[in-house]
């Protein structure tokens, strides 16, 4: 007696599963579904729009755009991210940590030494910024990211048993703009607390993001002598 041998019609490509569809071998046949964020008879499949049948999972802080098979999903304030759940604050670290804002994007109103020049206030960094100890007019340090994005914080350490212990923050949209400082809801500058010690960070977090590409830190009070400052900068990474 000859012995019947089954045909995966899947594996040959004998099928008639939509291309948007899975093919499923079975006894002397096959099942085609459609794949997730389609609908059809798995023949035929036709793409969902998510946002206008509400299957989507964007909140009220995010607004909804199909795309073939899916959707996504953009914060509607800027200065946030979608993290897949809600819309939260960026948060990332914009270039002083790792370097991608070079040594020369960075500059202060003066330096101590070579040894404590601008571009050794990185955050974590072997050295630190040190002002000088003469200076006299506003006292700071800043950084220019490269690129115009939403900038939500800082975040400051002091060093060599130095630290500022009060600042302000201004930013700049371009090199030729005009300073604007981090104000509250009455228009006021705020004046941030700083360190406490030498190696602590301290997260200052805007109540809203600003739009810039110079961050400046202008140092009000410190511990001891020297104002000593390191630091990196929170907001939207570009890309």
């Amino acid at each position: 007696m000859l012995q019947s041998t089954n045909i995966d019609e899947c594996a040959i490509s004998s099928d008639n599963c939509d291309a948007n569809a899975g093919c499923t071998n079975t006894v002397g046949s096959f099942i085609c579904e459609c794949n997730a964020g389609y609908s059809g008879d798995g023949v035929t499949c036709t793409d969902i729009n998510e946002c206008t049948s509400s299957t989507d999972n964007c909140d009220a802080t995010a607004t909804c755009t199909n795309t073939v098979g899916s959707f996504t999903c953009a914060c509607i304030t800027a200065g946030y991210s979608w993290n897949g759940t809600t819309c939260t604050v960026c948060m990332d670290y914009l270039g002083m940590t790792n370097n991608t804002i070079p040594d020369e994007n960075i500059i202060a109103s003066s330096e101590y030494h070579s040894t404590n020049a601008a571009s050794k206030g990185r955050l974590h960094g072997p050295s630190c910024w040190a002002a000088a100890f003469d200076q006299t007019g506003p006292i700071w340090i800043q950084a220019d990211i490269g690129y115009q994005t939403y900038v939500s914080g800082v975040i400051t350490q002091g060093g060599d048993h130095y630290w500022v212990t009060s600042f302000k923050v201004s930013t700049f949209v371009t090199t030729s703009a005009n300073e604007m400082f981090v104000e509250n809801q009455n228009g006021i500058a705020i004046i941030f607390p700083g360190n406490v010690d030498s190696t602590a960070e301290v997260t200052t977090i805007f109540s809203e993001p600003v739009y810039a590409s110079i961050v400046r830190i202008n140092c009000l009070t410190k511990h001891r002598s020297y104002y000593i400052l390191r630091f990196e900068i929170l907001g939207c990474k570009k890309g």
